[in-house]
C-alpha cells in the first residue's frame, strides 16, 4: 500500500484499557503498525496545516485542560470494507464514551484545526485492530473492554510509517 500520510500529524487517544492482552493478540496478527503505535482512538485524522508544533501543543493544552478524564467501553468486533485500499479493517467500536469523543473530535476541527476539510469523512470512534483481505473476523469478544481516557498523543507519521511522538497532553484533573 502506498503510504500517503507521511509527514502529517494526527491526534490520538491512548486509552488505559483493562484487557489489553486480547487487543494486542489480534493486532499482532492483523496490524502492521502493532509495534509502532499502541491501541488508540483517532481524534483528528492525519492532517497538514501551517500551525507549528509549539502552537499546536499550546492550543491543545488549553483545550484539554477543560476536559475531565472519562470512562470508555469498547466492544462489537467487526470489519468494514475500505474501497481505497481494497481491504477490510477490523475494529472495536467505542460504546460508552462515544458521545464525549465525538464532541471532542468536532471541537478540535472547529477550534484548533478549522482550515482542515473533513467533509469526506464519517467519524465514528473505534480502535482499529488491523486489516485483512477477508470480511470474516476469526475472533469474538465475550465481554466488552473497559478503560479510561486521560491522555492524548500527538504524533507525526514518518517516512517509513513510523510514529514520531511529538507530545502528550493530560486531560483536566483526575479526581
Amino acid at each position: 500500500m502506498g503510504y500517503i500520510n507521511k509527514g502529517r500529524r494526527d491526534i490520538l487517544i491512548i486509552p488505559k484499557l483493562e484487557n489489553i492482552d486480547f487487543i494486542n493478540k489480534v493486532r499482532r496478527e492483523y496490524d502492521s503498525l502493532y509495534k509502532i503505535l499502541p491501541p488508540h482512538i483517532t481524534l483528528a485524522y492525519p492532517f497538514e496545516d501551517d500551525i507549528s508544533n509549539i502552537e499546536l501543543k499550546s492550543k491543545l493544552e488549553e483545550f484539554f485542560s477543560k476536559i475531565e478524564p472519562f470512562d470508555i467501553e469498547v466492544g462489537n468486533i467487526h470489519s468494514i470494507y475500505d474501497k481505497y485500499i481494497d481491504e477490510f479493517f477490523i475494529m472495536l467500536d467505542v460504546l460508552q464514551g462515544k458521545d464525549e469523543i465525538c464532541g471532542i473530535h468536532d471541537l478540535i476541527y472547529k477550534e484548533i484545526l478549522p482550515e482542515v476539510d473533513i467533509s469526506k469523512y464519517n467519524y465514528f470512534p473505534h480502535i482499529t485492530l488491523g486489516s485483512s483481505d477477508d470480511r470474516e473476523v476469526p475472533y469474538s469478544l465475550d465481554n466488552n473492554i473497559k478503560g479510561r481516557v486521560n491522555k492524548i498523543l500527538v504524533e507525526e507519521i514518518g517516512d517509513e510509517e513510523e510514529s514520531i511522538k511529538l507530545f502528550e497532553i493530560d486531560l483536566g484533573k483526575e479526581k
